[in-house]
């Protein structure tokens, strides 16, 4: 059943917000909000100022709306456009909610995200402004695209009781110590899943372990 306007006005206090993360694709829907006659220029004003951040950090030229209106996504190289792109489109979208359907998205009763979304839930939420988190993040971005190009994500998850994550943390530090690559949670996903990103042959370490120590 579609959702009304009237009820999401009414019902935000008793609502939640959420933020996505960084993912291989990023743009989206982006274009179309963009190009679009009334939703454009705000859209556009996000965009200028998460590429004028970005160009500043970084010491490179970024332009987001050109990339969005070319509709080029972003690739691990251009990780930081990324990270600008992502926080700068959902602060516009929530300010398209409020200018134009009177959505006070700041009344809803919680904010939160998943990895990259999480900043963008804090400067919603009027934690902080963009520029100082988006600074920090831009700042470890290519650190963290070095540090990429050797590391595959795995999902370690128990099919009966709630997994035991402080045994698996226990495992990474083990392997870590080996000194023969570095392995450690990402997230907490549900009581009984989690996901580790880990280099190079770690996470057939970490699985070889866990089958040795954990219940089947």
């Amino acid at each position: 059943m579609p959702i009304s306007l009237n009820s999401l006005q009414t019902g935000l206090r008793q609502s939640a917000i959420a933020f996505r993360g960084y993912n291989i694709t990023n743009l989206g829907r982006s274009h179309e909000l963009l190009n679009h006659a009334a939703y454009g220029p705000i859209v556009r004003q996000y965009l200028k100022q998460g590429s004028q951040i970005c160009s500043d950090t970084i010491g490179r030229k970024v332009d987001l709306v050109d990339r969005v209106q070319k509709q080029q996504d972003t690739t691990l190289e251009t990780y930081s456009d990324a990270v600008s792109l992502i926080v700068s489109m959902e602060l516009a979208q929530l300010e398209l909610l409020q200018h134009f359907f009177d959505i006070d998205y700041r009344s809803a009763n919680f904010m939160y995200g998943y990895s990259l979304g999480e900043i963008s839930a804090v400067i919603a939420g009027g934690v902080h402004g963009i520029e100082g988190p988006l600074n920090v993040l831009l700042e470890l971005a290519n650190d963290a695209v070095e540090l990429a190009h050797d590391v595959t994500l795995g999902i370690v998850f128990s099919r009966g009781p709630e997994l035991p994550s402080a045994q698996v943390n226990q495992q990474c530090l083990h392997i870590n110590n080996e000194g023969q690559g570095t392995i450690g949670v990402s997230a907490y996903l549900s009581p009984n899943s989690l996901l580790v990103l880990g280099q190079g042959t770690t996470l057939d370490r970490l699985k070889k372990r866990l089958e040795q120590t954990m219940p089947h």
